[in-house]
């Protein structure tokens, strides 16, 4: 992963600094794209000869595109005009009426936006502009290489694209800008391999894992994200081999709190293969080592753990009073969200064992939380129990009230959420605080 990223980052500034190419296609996905974006955003902390304008902005076509790099591009100008002033220093000109000319081609439009962008530079200095067109989602890729391609790709450098560097990229499992690159044969174009998906850094983490040359805290930590490629691939053997020997590293190291995350991880793969027992005495060995260590944030994690086994194990005491405990150490790490999820695990435990009263109670608790915090899958969760259990006693009238409830839940997760309500007045403060 270290030499992958250290590729990027040296060959984003080779680009920049050099002077006889303008474009730099990189082949990614727009996620992986947005690697490009925070890497250009932190040279522009230290390149002092460039300016630096990145549009993240989502393609879903081309005219809008131009519209929104435009918007984009007008609040930037008007920040920088803003500080030019205070410094006795002349404003940036505005954005060119041909931008924002819908009636224009996109193309034409995108091309008087790029050639505007050399106006920015203070005469006398050997500058140059660097923009990043690397849309975070992109609705239709074809389409964004035909507008970026119509524009960027030339036999020979235009001479208005001397002062800048455009960085963009092409999809490669669906290439669209390579192949005319290759095909046209145009060295006008630097070319680079951008390639995070998840095959390729277990590759890269594997090889810096066994590199005796890369310090052996950094060969552990790829280890421990090996470990947990393996759990989600359900290779669960090599993850339990691998939690196991960062345990025992992290036991020489001294550093406990890892060493819980490693008991958890087994003790994670335990369960996944039907062995929660195993898994069970783990996660209290982790316990135990959080609470020597004061571990708050880790032990949270392994009480989740252990109230998930304990159901499984149908202990609902057991898992009962761990939930309790992990109510009062969500408090300490000020985490409403596990808070809110652990109040429904409790209620869970006390329901399965008969206590229905203080089920109620907690279950009430729960959603009030959830609606406050709009953790809107619990609060439907918490809902349809209540529910449930009301109409099961023949509490219709209460039952009814939580279908409401559950109706409007849903209602404003499809919305994307409402006002946010005032803070439940019976629950202790520190709850009503984000995680």
């Amino acid at each position: 992963m270290r030499r992958k990223i250290e590729g990027l980052r040296a060959n984003i500034e080779e680009f920049v600094e050099q002077t006889d190419y303008s474009v730099l296609l990189v082949a990614c996905t727009p996620v992986e794209g947005m690697y490009v974006s925070q890497f250009l955003i932190a040279l522009d902390e230290i390149q002092i000869d460039s300016y630096f304008l990145v549009f993240a902005d989502p393609f879903v076509d081309a005219a809008s595109y131009v519209d929104a790099l435009a918007r984009s591009l007008d609040v930037q100008l008007k920040a920088g005009s803003e500080l030019r002033l205070r410094r006795d220093e002349r404003p940036f000109e505005p954005v060119p009426a041909e931008v924002t000319d819908r009636r224009r081609d996109p193309s034409q439009r995108l091309e008087a936006l790029l050639q505007f962008f050399p106006r920015l530079l203070d005469e006398g200095y050997e500058q140059s502009v660097v923009v990043g067109l690397l849309p975070t989602e992109c609705a239709d890729e074809e389409a964004f290489a035909q507008l970026v391609g119509s524009v960027l790709l030339h036999q020979e450098r235009p001479e208005w694209m001397k002062r800048l560097r455009i960085v963009t990229l092409d999809p490669p499992e669906r290439p669209q800008l390579v192949p005319v690159l290759q095909r046209e044969k145009l060295s006008t174009v630097l070319t680079f391999r951008l390639d995070l998906s998840t095959p390729a850094l277990t590759a890269a983490l594997s090889q810096e894992a066994a590199d005796p040359g890369i310090p052996l805290a950094e060969r552990m930590s790829n280890l421990h994200q090996l470990a947990a490629v393996d759990f989600s691939y359900q290779r669960h053997a090599d993850a339990q081999d691998k939690y196991t020997m960062l345990y025992e590293y992290y036991g020489q190291v001294e550093q406990p709190g890892m060493q819980a995350l490693c008991l958890q991880g087994t003790a994670d793969s335990l369960e996944a293969t039907g062995e929660p027992a195993k898994a069970k005495l783990l996660l209290e060995q982790g316990i135990n080592l959080c609470l020597k260590h004061d571990q708050k944030l880790q032990l949270l994690f392994l009480l989740v753990s252990m109230v998930r086994v304990c159901r499984l194990l149908e202990l609902h005491d057991q898992a009962e009073m761990y939930a309790h405990s992990g109510l009062t150490i969500a408090l300490a790490v000020v985490n409403a969200p596990v808070y809110v999820f652990l109040l429904e695990q409790e209620g869970d435990a006390q329901l399965a064992q008969r206590k229905r009263p203080e089920a109620i109670a907690t279950y009430d608790r729960a959603r009030k939380l959830a609606e406050l915090y709009k953790l809107y899958s619990i609060w439907k969760s918490v809902l349809e129990k209540l529910d449930a259990e009301h109409a099961r006693v023949g509490h219709d009238d209460l039952a009814s009230d939580m279908r409401r409830e559950w109706r409007r839940a849903d209602d404003l997760e499809r919305s994307g959420g409402g006002s946010k309500p005032d803070a439940h007045a019976g629950e202790p403060a520190q709850a009503h605080a984000h995680g």
